[in-house]
């Protein structure tokens, strides 16, 4: 029996394997988890654990209320925000804008690349802002 022939007859079953695993994830059988939309991945990165309650998620992640800390209160801290907001590529003219938004000047909003956001200041209150995804 000729060993050549036979070692390329049981090649081609192993590569044909090797291409079917390849397509199907690499075999491990375990299922593939998607990645979370833009606005939770952020959140998720840079909100601890313990403050989650002042970032709520909506829209199946792909918008997020922002409760930031009031003078006096618990809330998000402007880092947290700050962190939250860049990590989605907001401008610092946006962020700018954000810190300078006094209680008199009600809801202001801005658009950037695939985002928009909205948000109010006021002393007692924090800084809030709603974000969402844009279509």
């Amino acid at each position: 029996m000729n060993t050549q022939k036979t070692s390329r007859k049981l090649l081609a079953p192993v590569i044909g394997l090797a291409f079917f695993l390849a397509a199907c994830g690499g075999g491990s059988g375990a299922p593939s988890t998607p990645e979370p939309p833009a606005v939770q991945a952020s959140v998720n990165k840079c909100v601890s654990k313990d403050n989650l309650k002042y970032a709520k998620i909506q829209d199946s992640g792909k918008s997020a209320t922002l409760q930031g800390k009031p003078q006096y209160g618990n809330g998000l801290d402007n880092a947290t925000l700050k962190c939250v907001l860049t990590g989605l590529d907001m401008p610092d003219s946006t962020w700018s804008k954000m810190t300078a938004t006094r209680a008199m000047d009600g809801m202001q909003s801005g658009k950037w690349s695939n985002y928009e956001a909205s948000w109010t200041y006021h002393p007692d209150n924090g800084l809030q802002v709603i974000l969402s995804a844009s279509s």
